[in-house]
């Protein structure tokens, strides 16, 4: 039997809650040729049976079960075992429009040269309320350049992906473990071009639960400035401290939280974040988004950053791997 063109993957973790949402927009693609590869990766909720009920209804979907290792471990387990030339992502917790698989490989078959095609996305609440639209450039000068100035780009469960190039590239890197997707879609963007469609072809959920949530939010914001500064090394020619020895990597990644935290800029995002909730609340009355804008115009760090950052769009990164070149010249 020919082998699939498209390898649907998704890695699961304790998601009972959406997973059976999640499972059954992928099998109702307009799309029929295609695999479900889904890493259980070590649940002890009610994953496994719900994902083993799947599997046995529907020859597409395999499940493989491992031990508990994280996200970016999951799926490279996945990549190996995957059958497909394309690699489709998807959260357990999000849902994808039912021609998304149609229209992705589609587009990357009358555009040689892609390696990278996410879209626009649809964002809902945990009871799949709509909150929000968002819609990303479309060409690879323009999503290049949302990568390293840290401005909005494709979310993770839009990624549609050239499995063999991912491969040579080393995967998923375990060791940005909060932004290993953003690192990832860096290192992409230097072999070959990343493209999203203007459709919305994916259902991204807000809830509490999320990894960008909480104290995990702050290390996911340092995880990609550390991404971001291995990628201007590597653009300057040097070596990327990231892939080197434990020594090194633990070196390099203190230096740059070190130097991260001390910018404030995990502070302005979270402040952001939290103006940004509370505007997006169906409950917040009008006088309470007011008064939450008002406070951010009155906070005299929250302004200095908002302008500093629109006039110098994440100077940081690159600034901190100029000081690593200085201090570390030999050691990456």
């Amino acid at each position: 039997m020919p082998a699939p063109s498209v390898t649907v993957l998704m890695a699961c973790f304790n998601g009972e809650r959406w997973l059976r949402e999640a499972v059954a927009s992928v099998l109702d693609q307009t799309l029929k040729d295609f695999e479900f590869l889904i890493i259980d990766d070590g649940s002890v909720d009610g994953s496994s049976a719900i994902l083993a009920e799947f599997a046995r209804n529907d020859g597409r979907v395999r499940v493989l079960t491992k031990t508990n290792t994280g996200l970016a471990d999951s799926l490279n387990v996945g990549m190996a075992a995957a059958k497909g030339k394309w690699i489709a992502r998807l959260d357990a917790d999000d849902v994808c429009e039912p021609d998304r698989l149609e229209r992705q490989l589609n587009h990357v078959n009358e555009n040689p040269g892609i390696v990278f095609l996410g879209s626009g996305l649809i964002e809902i609440d945990e009871f799949g309320r709509i909150v929000t639209r968002h819609h990303y450039p479309t060409d690879h000068a323009s999503l290049t350049k949302a990568l390293t100035h840290r401005h909005k780009f494709p979310p993770h469960s839009s990624a549609f992906f050239d499995k063999a190039v991912v491969i040579s590239l080393g995967g998923y890197r375990p060791r940005i473990r909060c932004a290993e997707d953003y690192d990832l879609w860096l290192r992409l963007s230097e072999v070959g071009k990343v493209a999203s469609l203007d459709r919305a072809l994916v259902r991204i959920r807000q809830h509490p639960e999320q990894i960008s949530q909480g104290a995990t939010g702050i290390q996911q914001q340092i995880d990609a400035r550390i991404a971001l500064v291995g990628y201007w090394l590597r653009k300057r020619g040097a070596i990327d401290p990231i892939s080197g020895s434990d020594d090194v990597f633990m070196r390099f990644s203190h230096f740059v939280s070190q130097r991260v935290i001390s910018s404030h800029v995990i502070e302005y995002a979270q402040y952001v974040r939290r103006v940004r909730v509370i505007m997006l609340s169906r409950n917040a009355s009008l006088n309470f988004r007011l008064g939450a804008v008002s406070a951010a115009l009155s906070n005299r760090r929250f302004l200095l950053t908002f302008f500093w950052m629109w006039i110098f769009p994440e100077k940081l990164s690159a600034r901190i791997a100029d000081q690593w070149s200085l201090t570390s010249p030999t050691s990456a």
